[in-house]
C-alpha cells in the first residue's frame, strides 16, 4: 500500500498520488519561513519562489530560492530581502507555509508553464503554436508563443501543490477548464485494478495519449512510465507518458 498525503494528514487538493512520486519532498526539516522544525517539509531550489511582501507599499513579490538574492519590489523598487540562510544548506518550506502561499513552486503544464507571477495575472507563460479550445489565448512574448488565459486562483493552487516525478519532465494536464488531479505513475496492476472489468490494457488505451504501438507489452512501469490524472469535476481520467 502506497503511502499518500492525504494519509499523512496533509491533503492536496490537485495531489493524490503516493508521497514517493512528489519530487521534493523532504520530510521533517527546519522550514526556512517560519523558522520551525517540521514534519512534513519540502526542498526549495531550482523552479520555487519565496513569496515576500514588500515592507514599503505590501505588495506581494517572488524571491528566486535558487538564487537567494534580494530583489526590488515589482511595485515601489524597495529593496525586499531574501530570509536568512546558510548558503551550504539546502532550503525546505513546510505543509503550512506552502499551503499559506509563502512560497510557490513552478509547474509544467500542457498549455504552458505555470509561475507564481504567472498565476498572479491569470495567463500561463505559454507555449510555441499551442492549441486550445477551452482557453481564451493571447500572443506570447516571443514569436509564435501563445498563452492560455485561466483564473488567477486555479493557477495559484498549481502553485502550492508538490509537482511530480518523471524521467522527461512534468505536463500537468486540465479538464473541465481545471488542472486535474495527480493520481501517481501506474502500472500494469495500478489499469488492472482500476479498470471497471479488471482489464487494465482497455483502460490504457482510452485514457493514455499518443501512444506509441506495443506500449503495453513494452511494460508499463518498466521501460515506459505513465502519469495518470482524474478530473474533480467529470472523474475523467487522462495520462501522459515518457520514456527512460
Amino acid at each position: 500500500m502506497k503511502t499518500t498525503f492525504a494519509q499523512l494528514g496533509i491533503s492536496f487538493p490537485l495531489f493524490d498520488g503516493p508521497v514517493a512520486d512528489a519530487s521534493g519532498y523532504a520530510g521533517e526539516r527546519e522550514c526556512l519561513l517560519c523558522g520551525k522544525q517540521a514534519p512534513h517539509c519540502f526542498r526549495l531550489g531550482i523552479g520555487s519562489d519565496v513569496i515576500a511582501s514588500c515592507t514599503r507599499c505590501g505588495t506581494a513579490n517572488a524571491l528566486d530560492s535558487e538564487d537567494r538574492k534580494d530583489a526590488p519590489c515589482t511595485k515601489c523598487r524597495n529593496a525586499i530581502s531574501f530570509p536568512p540562510n546558510d548558503p551550504d544548506d539546502e532550503l525546505h518550506v513546510c505543509f503550512g507555509c506552502l499551503r499559506e502561499g509563502k512560497a510557490a513552486f513552478t509547474q509544467d503544464t500542457e498549455i504552458g508553464m505555470v509561475r507564481w507571477q504567472d498565476a498572479v495575472v491569470g495567463m500561463t507563460h505559454g507555449r510555441p503554436g499551442l492549441r486550445q479550445t477551452d482557453f481564451e489565448l493571447s500572443p506570447g512574448k516571443s514569436k509564435g508563443w501563445l498563452q492560455a488565459r485561466v483564473p488567477s486562483e486555479v493557477l495559484m493552487e498549481l502553485t502550492r501543490t508538490p509537482s511530480y516525478t518523471t524521467w522527461q519532465g512534468e505536463q500537468w494536464l486540465f479538464c473541465c477548464r481545471k488542472p486535474m488531479t495527480f493520481l501517481g505513475a501506474w502500472d500494469a496492476a495500478d489499469f488492472n485494478h482500476n479498470a471497471q472489468d479488471g482489464v487494465g490494457r482497455v483502460l490504457f488505451e482510452q485514457v493514455v495519449e499518443d501512444q506509441q504501438p506495443r506500449m503495453w507489452e513494452y511494460g508499463i512501469g518498466g521501460g515506459v512510465c505513465v502519469y495518470a490524472f482524474r478530473c474533480a469535476s467529470c472523474a475523467r481520467l487522462r495520462a501522459h507518458w515518457d520514456m527512460d
